[in-house]
This record gives C-alpha cells, structure tokens and sequence, in this order.
C-alpha cells in the first residue's frame, strides 16, 4: 500500500490522512468541507522512491458507481480505482481484534456445548428406560442451536480474516467480502432475536390462556 502522511484542514484544523498518490492534488475536509491543497512531493525524494520500488503495473477497472469508501482524487473528491480510503481500513483494523476474539471464544463455546450434549446424550442412552420422546426432541433443539451459533462463530472469523485481507491489500473487493461477512452474521443474529422474541410471546399469551381458565 502507498505510504500516507497527515495534513490538516487550514480552516478547522481537523486532520485527514492521504496517501503520497494525493501529493499536489486535493481533498475536501470532512469536518467543514472546505478544499484543501495537498503539498506535491520533493522532486528529489520522489525520484528516490522511484528508483528504490520497481514500477507495479495495476489493471484498470470499469468506470462504476461512486464508491463512498474510496479515498478522496481531485477530480470531485471521488475515489482511486480500487483503493479504500486509509481511514477505513484504519477503523477495521482497530475492529478486527475483538471480532476475531468473539468469533473463537464462539468456536470455543460451541465445542465445551457440544460435549455437554454428547454426555448427556451417553447418559440417557445407559439409564433405565433409555432415551424418552421428550428427552429426544430437548437434544434436537440443543443440537440445532449449536449449529446455529457455530455459523454465527464462523461468519465472524471470515469477517476478521477479510478485515485481514484488507489491511494488506487495500482493494475495495476484500472490504466488499468483509461487509457480506458482518451482514450474515447480524441477518443470523437478528433472525434468533425474532423467534426469541415470538416464543416469549407465545409463552406469555399461553400463560394467560392458563389463568384466565
């Protein structure tokens, strides 16, 4: 990835960071929106530069739409072809730690969950009587409630390593496979909350039946 410095807006003062593919052109500040001139490079340490990294040859893309995570060009602010502002992939970056570590204490949970249900499993098996109806249909649910939190465990780790992927790469693809990751994993979570919320109320409206006859 380019390198990035730090400028601040001469009118709030509010700082921005650009990469050295911004040098001479310019930005438009967050904070108040004002233009702001971007210095242009030493002729002498661009030169340096130059001869120090070999040239990289990057494809170019089809013209799309305007990409609200791309850093800002001077041809109307948009973005580079590709690339994904710095202060994104900052933010992700800062995500991803705890991302990662409630994906694997999830994994963690569904393995010390998944033996609890095989012994008890093993138990029921030795008892007298065996396994009962009611004993079955209580492991089908434990065992489908397993499954669903280690998917919600796995979407997670995908989104950390797709955050990882970004940070080395910087291209708008892997933030693209990052946000499908975290948009599985809140679709999976909101859909236990509604039928969490739907047996609650099923329960609570039985419970009055109850009473009330």
């Amino acid at each position: 990835m380019a390198e990035t410095f730090i400028v601040k807006c001469p009118a709030c003062d509010q700082p921005h960071r650009v990469g050295d593919q911004h040098r001479g052109k310019r930005i438009k500040c967050r904070e108040c929106e004002k233009v702001i001139a971007i210095p242009a490079a030493d002729a002498g340490s661009t030169a340096r530069k130059k001869a120090a990294a070999p040239p990289v040859q990057k494809a170019r893309q089809p013209e799309k739409e305007k990409n609200p995570y791309a850093a800002f060009e001077d041809d109307g602010f948009g973005g580079a072809d590709g690339e994904v502002a710095d202060d994104v992939i900052d933010e992700l970056r800062k995500t991803r730690p705890w991302v990662r570590l409630v994906g694997f204490l999830g994994v963690i949970g569904v393995i010390f969950s998944a033996v609890l249900i095989a012994i008890s499993i093993m138990s029921a098996m030795t008892a007298i009587g065996g396994v009962r109806s009611g004993g079955i249909i209580t492991i089908l649910i434990q065992i489908v409630g397993l499954a669903i939190y280690f998917c919600a465990a796995k979407f997670l780790i995908g989104y950390s390593r797709s955050i990882g992927r970004l940070d080395e790469s910087g291209d708008i693809e892997d933030l693209i496979s990052a946000l499908k990751e975290q948009r599985r994993f809140w679709v999976l979570q909101g859909i236990l909350i509604v039928v969490a919320l739907g047996i609650g109320l099923i329960v609570a409206l039985f419970a009055i039946f109850i009473q009330v006859t």
